[in-house]
């Protein structure tokens, strides 16, 4: 099968009727990722039934939507469990360590938006075809940008006001709650063992909601180092 599917509008060229068609009814009726999400497709399915598994290995993007996915990290398809244990366990830790170049200013990354760093509580899932996995959340900050950005005369009657009072009205304290919950986006890399004896890297957006501006230069600055060191990894661990 030739076919793809990606988030927005990323793809372009022609798609076969049969292809459509059943990405259509796969999205509808069997893909919950595919709820209030964009996508694309393209190419056909040559003939060739897609499984379960392959569907929601294609619609498994979508959700996030992925950023980046590097698959065949495992030494040997034949590799035994035990083995592949231990270079998921090798993986994570370099990747837990990669993760912390973004600290603390993030000098020479390129990277300009503050980030804080957590762990990721995605457990493992057979339904997206893996069997082990772990991961960083690079967690974006807020920044006198976007929602959050004051002029200078909204700056000087905020100092004038001086610090909030003790009493608040019920709605005020709303207002205040929803500030402070504001999420300002991330990119969430996990290490995967995979159903299929694989170990993968997948890097996807996180921490999102309806009023999150996507910080786009970000998330590239991220993903480009993330690919740097992976290819670095598999060079050293051949």
């Amino acid at each position: 099968s030739s076919l793809e599917i990606m988030a927005g509008d990323s793809l372009d060229g022609e798609v076969g009727v049969e292809a459509a068609a059943q990405s259509l009814v796969q999205a509808v009726a069997f893909q919950p990722s595919a709820r209030n999400a964009t996508m694309s497709i393209a190419g056909g399915l040559d003939s060739v039934e897609l499984s379960n598994r392959a569907w929601d290995d294609m619609f498994l993007r979508l959700n996030g939507p992925e950023l980046l996915r590097i698959t065949g990290l495992a030494r040997s398809a034949s590799s035994s469990k035990a083995e592949l244990d231990k270079r998921h366990d090798r993986l994570v830790e370099f990747v837990r360590e990669w993760s912390e170049m973004f600290e603390g200013g993030a000098k020479g990354t390129g990277l300009t938006t503050p980030v804080m760093l957590r762990q990721s509580h995605r457990d493992a899932s057979e339904a997206e075809g893996t069997i082990r996995r772990s991961g960083i959340r690079i967690l974006f900050k807020q920044t006198n940008t976007g929602a959050a950005y004051k002029s200078k005369d909204e700056e000087r009657a905020f100092e004038r006001e001086g610090p909030p009072q003790a009493k608040t009205t019920a709605g005020a304290a709303a207002v205040q709650t929803k500030r402070k919950a504001t999420k300002e986006g991330g990119v969430e890399v996990l290490v995967e063992e995979t159903i299929d004896n694989d170990l993968r890297v997948r890097a996807r957006r996180c921490n999102m909601d309806d009023g999150t501006v996507v910080k786009e230069i970000s998330e590239q600055v991220i993903i480009k180092q993330l690919q740097k060191a992976i290819d670095v990894w598999l060079k050293d661990h051949q």
